[in-house]
């Protein structure tokens, strides 16, 4: 199995790039036979160069020392594996052997050590019946691309930048499509048509967003779900994974984020919704809520699993209808409410104050629909919805322990 990537015309794009923008520390990712961290050596401090190959490495040695570059340094790593290593075990002697410099005490120290970090990954689709780590970049061509940008935000410095590129193989929109998951800002700066391909270089810059998240704390964030005015991102702080929430660019709407994060301190209260964790400027994380949509969980549960969790939502609803707070939506909740070892409700963006709350019964409504019904009954549970839609109405004229409790009894 060919392990070395040969100096291409990929190669020589990058390395033209690394050769303008290369300064302070450096990483060459997947140096190959060493030819951007040779270019990028000429301008820069300190490059370290890694490869999953650990014949690429030796190479890369060998033709850094003909170049007579002394300030490259090159180590066997897949992705970023050889920095995890130096962290988690603090071994400081190996890499110390190597680089006699005091500035690789970054490595160590858990904060972002790189001003410019390059990638020429294998990005082209899997081929059958043919295995080289240097061409094949996953199944699609972008899996390895996918890998790097899931850790490299805790590598790059606040100002740094990545400088990487791909084929048109490996799909434009989908390579574009990660950076921005991974909340990125790029530019595409360079272009070369060869044969049937095109080959693009980006620069890649950490956004607004994601320094406000790191000043956080927040680190590693990659989208998990896009509504109509915010998204929500799933990143770790203090090893504890969190949900973030922050507003869409493209939404109109006004202050939902901090009006969400007040309505979540409040219903935390009463022991409703995911646990706010910390507030930030245009965004606020919470503990990140796991399991499965209602639907979801009522589809594949048991007759009793199914009826508890129904039960569990309501309990909730009734707490809010009692502290005067609607939460809208409730008449459709399918992806509001998530069912593990607990009944969590999520989105807490339009709550308002109200003298008439609806929770309980909007949650009737959706009770009673006919998807809902219908997995129901297919577990053996028989409920007369006309009977509900009575219980409802009764709740809704006198919204009472007695009145809630008549609906509770039904779903037993």
């Amino acid at each position: 199995m060919e392990d070395v990537y040969e100096p291409m015309e990929d190669s020589e794009l990058l390395a033209k790039w690394a050769a303008k923008c290369s300064k302070g520390i450096v990483l060459d990712m997947g140096t190959g036979s060493g030819v951007q961290a040779i270019a990028a050596a000429r301008n820069a401090e300190i490059v370290l160069g890694v490869d999953v190959s650990r014949k690429a490495v030796e190479e890369a040695r060998k033709n850094a020392v003909d170049a007579g570059i002394r300030n490259a340094f090159f180590f066997e790593s897949d992705l970023f594996s050889f920095f995890d290593m130096l962290k988690e075990k603090r071994n400081f002697s190996k890499i110390a052997k190597v680089i006699n410099d005091k500035r690789i005490a970054c490595f160590l120290s858990g904060e972002p050590a790189f001003d410019v970090i390059l990638f020429n990954p294998p990005y082209l689709p899997h081929d059958k019946g043919i295995e080289d780590r240097s061409l094949y970049g996953g199944a699609k061509g972008h899996e390895t691309v996918e890998r790097f940008m899931d850790s490299v935000s805790g590598f790059l410095k606040k100002e740094g930048i990545i400088l990487i590129v791909f084929s048109s193989i490996t799909g434009l929109e989908r390579v574009e499509g990660i950076f921005s998951e991974h909340c990125f800002d790029f530019k595409r700066i360079d272009e070369r048509k060869i044969f049937f391909e095109s080959l693009y270089v980006y620069e890649l810059r950490k956004s607004e967003l994601l320094k406000k998240f790191e000043e956080k704390g927040i680190k590693g964030v990659k989208i998990i779900a896009k509504g109509h005015r915010g998204i929500v991102w799933r990143g770790k702080l203090k090893n504890i994974f969190v949900a973030v929430k922050s507003k869409r660019e493209d939404s109109k709407a006004v202050d939902r984020i901090e009006n969400e994060a007040k309505w979540l301190k409040v219903m935390n209260k009463h022991g409703i919704g995911p646990k706010l964790i910390l507030e930030g400027n245009g965004f606020f994380a919470m503990e990140l809520v796991e399991g499965e949509l209602i639907c979801d969980f009522i589809e594949k549960s048991s007759r009793e699993r199914a009826l508890w969790a129904l039960r569990e939502a309501l309990l909730q609803a009734r707490k809010m209808d009692a502290v005067g707070v609607n939460k809208e939506e409730m008449h459709y909740p399918v992806k509001h409410i998530f069912v593990s070892e607990r009944v969590v409700m999520i989105d807490f963006e339009r709550c308002r104050n109200t003298e008439r709350p609806k929770n309980v019964t909007q949650l009737c409504q959706f009770i009673g629909s006919d998807k809902v019904m219908g997995m129901l009954r297919d577990k053996g549970f028989s409920l007369d919805r006309e009977i509900l839609r009575g219980l409802a109405g009764e709740y809704r004229k006198n919204m009472c322990d007695e009145s809630f409790e008549r609906i509770l009894g039904a779903l037993r």
